[in-house]
């Protein structure tokens, strides 16, 4: 019989081996918690503070282990962390909210916009749709009393004209004004009202009333041409040139337009532009004596004599009783130096107009050029003008005729009578 194994007994058993070498390890701890408390009392005896000398600020007395100095840098680093990560956390907690705001802002924008487009015009009411048909009498009688001044604004022109005719001015411009307030856009009226304000130097209302013709119909050629020459009379040269261009553009090629053209290029002094508009007018018409007299002046501007002779003796064969071609002549002349065809030309003027009226051009800056010459002096002398050989004479008197003031079917006596007040283009 074999012997029985106490499995109780501490010998022997298959855990002992386990149980040794447990204990050994508990044993070797043991050990070394001795051994480091050892080596920790001979530290204390070896470092002792009034050894060591005193402490620096900010550090114990008591010497720390390097193991708890690392647990506790590690401590502080992972709470720094811990800190930082909640910091930027909420920075970008904010940013996300504000950016979802913005969104929202112009989400709710873009609905707004969307409403107001699509929302219908409040004027299309129900109670407007319920009012057409009570309008329907008003309206029929609206548009009756409209045609009965609609079909009276002919006679209204008819009589207004007639009045303008017999030299009643005002008269024509109250039955027009009264016939506007009734019927404000009827173009005849308007065109009227324009020249009969024309007649009462009131250049300005005829403009605005033109303009508003041309609002109406801009392609009325009427209208168009009474503004330009009115803008002539008012010294407003640039603007009647704006208007004389566009009517050229436009196909208007008439010598009317030419002619305003012409005249504000010459009072803009840009004779050199004006010449072309001047040889088309007497190519369409070469009975024009203003288109002559004008080209004539233009040429001497520019210092082409000889062809302002040709202009202003072309002229003079057309009509040989106008002062003014007599003065133009007989001035490109004297600044050409040329005394005897001076002479000759203020002798065929005296003829005409008397010796009186011509001795009193001579006094002018234009025959400076002869005035020392002896055959001058001698013409001068019989006119009873002389001035002693002075050059003290008034300015220039070699002008144009102002197309919109003069007929040039007229005979001005003198040059300054060009500028008339009381014609109407």
């Amino acid at each position: 019989m074999q012997d029985s194994h106490d499995i109780y007994s501490k010998e022997n058993t298959p855990y002992l081996g386990k149980r040794r070498r447990r204990s050994s390890r508990t044993r070797h701890h043991h050990e070394s918690a001795h051994v480091d408390k050892a080596d920790t009392q001979y530290f204390h005896r070896q470092y002792a503070p009034e050894q060591m000398g005193p402490p620096s600020p900010g550090h114990s007395s008591m010497p720390v282990s390097n193991h708890s100095h690392r647990r506790r840098h590690r401590r502080s680093s992972e709470a720094s962390s811990h800190i930082g990560g909640r910091i930027a956390g909420v920075i970008l907690a904010v940013v996300i909210l504000g950016y979802l705001a913005l969104l929202a802002s112009s989400f709710l924008g873009k609905v707004a916009q969307r409403g107001k487009i699509s929302a219908p015009p409040k004027s299309v009411t129900a109670e407007s749709v319920q009012a057409e048909p009570a309008s329907d009498a008003d309206l029929a009688d609206k548009i009756r009393l409209s045609v009965r001044l609609w079909s009276r604004a002919p006679e209204i022109v008819r009589d207004a004209q007639r009045l303008l005719d017999k030299g009643q001015t005002s008269a024509a411009i109250e039955e027009l004004e009264t016939g506007l307030d009734s019927t404000p856009d009827v173009v005849e009226m308007k065109m009227l009202l324009a020249q009969a304000y024309l007649k009462k130097d009131q250049g300005s209302r005829s403009i605005v009333l033109l303009e508003e013709v041309l609002d109406i119909d801009p392609q009325q050629p009427t209208a168009r041409v009474l503004l330009a020459s009115t803008l002539i009379l008012q010294k407003q040269y640039q603007a009647a040139l704006d208007v004389a261009e566009w009517m050229l553009e436009s196909g208007d090629v008439s010598a009317r337009v030419h002619q305003i053209a012409a005249t504000a290029y010459l009072n803009l002094d840009q004779g050199h532009l004006a010449i072309p508009h001047l040889r088309k007018i007497v190519s369409l018409d070469t009975g024009n004596a203003i288109a002559w007299n004008n080209l004539g002046v233009a040429y001497t501007r520019q210092g082409d004599y000889k062809r302002a002779i040709e202009a202003f003796n072309t002229l003079l064969q057309q009509n040989t009783a106008n002062a003014v071609t007599y003065y133009n002549l007989s001035a490109c002349y004297a600044r050409q130096s040329m005394a005897e065809q001076t002479v000759n030309t203020l002798t065929r003027a005296a003829n005409v107009f008397g010796s009186g009226f011509v001795g009193t051009w001579i006094h002018n800056s234009d025959f400076n050029a002869v005035r020392k010459d002896p055959q001058f002096a001698a013409f001068e002398s019989a006119m009873g003008t002389n001035v002693n050989g002075t050059t003290a004479a008034p300015a220039s008197m070699l002008q144009i005729i102002d197309p919109m003031n003069a007929d040039q079917n007229s005979t001005p006596l003198k040059p300054e009578d060009l500028f008339r007040s009381d014609s109407v283009p």
